[in-house]
């Protein structure tokens, strides 16, 4: 997934697919398999760190939706590096460590 979104979404978000693209993946059930939520925890970070926006904010959606123990430390630390978002960002960000995305 990293590599897709470095070379291809970071240039040509295809509107809301690199938006959206995790909800295609995320699991819903209550007994998800750690390691899987642990892989794509570790994909969302990466994808966190890239220079594109529109990478940033579909890393934010996924981190949304999913359940990790270091999903708030990580939003956190975007919103401390990234002080100069938008305001709108801003509250998405703070909805995604809450799990309030759409």
């Amino acid at each position: 997934m990293v590599p897709l979104f470095e070379k291809f979404f970071s240039r040509k978000p295809l509107g809301y697919t690199c938006h959206m693209w995790f909800d295609l993946l995320r699991y819903f059930g209550e007994d998800g398999d750690k390691r899987v939520v642990n892989e794509l925890y570790l994909t969302l970070e990466k994808i966190l760190l890239m220079d594109s926006f529109q990478c940033q904010a579909s890393a934010l959606h996924g981190l949304g939706h999913l359940d990790h123990p270091a999903k708030k430390d990580l939003i956190t630390k975007y919103l401390r590096k990234h002080r100069d978002l938008y305001p709108e960002a801003r509250r998405y960000a703070k909805a995604a460590i809450k799990g309030r995305v759409l």
